[in-house]
């Protein structure tokens, strides 16, 4: 954990098997932060500076392997992926753990093989956003108390695949990326229009000129949903880290970072076939 004060400071890991530790998220104050640590497999966990690393418990039967990825603005809310037994068979499955209700799964999309992992929470704690294997594919999935997990839906062409990897702090704007004819392209989803690619609301929208770029992924969204981050093609070819900023209505500028960006993927090897495994751009 790195601050202007104290500089880069170890955290530690869970006393067990092995030494492997990661925080992935904190809190708007930077109190707490939630991630995961090693015993004979990862175990979801929180810290604070007063309690350390305390495990988040498992979700029922499977074996136990969890991860967090995303906590609310004050710290109470934590989603992430653990391996259940809801399905009647060992599959991971989407997580909302809370101080009072303690982990919980979040189910799945009909259809398909059971399977759903949680990369994001609104600011408030109250809507998730991930993915999970669904009738047509891998989908992009936003759940609530009131809705359960709804699909996302995909981009027009070939199989469903999309990934949703962040949320406006009200809940209402999902980012994430999907693989329309069979090409990597950052999305933006809301209520009303559902889901679109990013790089044509930004063109046809906004006036952008993007010849020669092709995004992504989008991995980040502000709290009031005007700016967008991510990665993306640029015209020489290389991958090179963005941010779009949308000010107003009808004025757009999309900021290129002066450096080149890497994707990486989580995959999980408890998935066995690739073709199955969820990806998520980071």
């Amino acid at each position: 954990r790195w601050t202007q004060a104290t500089g880069m400071v170890g955290l530690g890991d869970l006393a067990g098997f092995g030494f492997d530790s990661c925080l992935t998220a904190t809190s708007s104050d930077g109190s707490v932060s939630a991630g995961w640590g090693s015993l004979s497999s990862r175990h979801a966990m929180r810290w604070t500076q007063s309690s350390g690393m305390v495990i988040l418990g498992d979700l029922p039967g499977g074996g136990v392997d969890s991860a967090a990825w995303d906590i609310s603005a004050d710290g109470n809310v934590i989603v992430g992926e653990a391996q259940s037994t809801a399905a009647g068979f060992s599959r991971y499955e989407a997580f909302r753990w809370t101080q009072s209700g303690g982990m919980v799964g979040l189910g799945d999309l009909t259809g398909g093989s059971f399977d759903s992992r949680a990369y994001a929470v609104s600011a408030d704690g109250n809507a998730v956003v991930g993915s999970s294997n669904s009738v047509s594919g891998v989908e992009a999935f936003l759940w609530t108390s009131a809705t359960g997990m709804i699909g996302l839906g995909d981009l027009p062409g070939s199989s469903t695949s999309s990934v949703a990897n962040a949320i406006s702090g009200d809940g209402s704007i999902v980012v994430g990326f999907a693989t329309p004819d069979s090409r990597a392209a950052a999305f933006v989803w809301d209520s009303i229009h559902g889901m679109r690619e990013l790089q044509i609301v930004l063109s046809m929208d906004f006036g952008l000129d993007l010849t020669g770029w092709q995004l992504t992924s989008a991995t980040g969204i502000s709290l009031n949903g005007t700016v967008i981050t991510g990665a993306g093609t640029n015209p020489l070819g290389q991958t090179e880290a963005w941010i779009a900023v949308i000010p107003e209505p009808g004025c757009a500028t999309l900021l290129l970072l002066a450096f080149a960006i890497g994707i990486r993927s989580r995959n999980h090897s408890a998935m066995g076939n690739s073709a199955n495994r969820h990806t998520r751009a980071v």
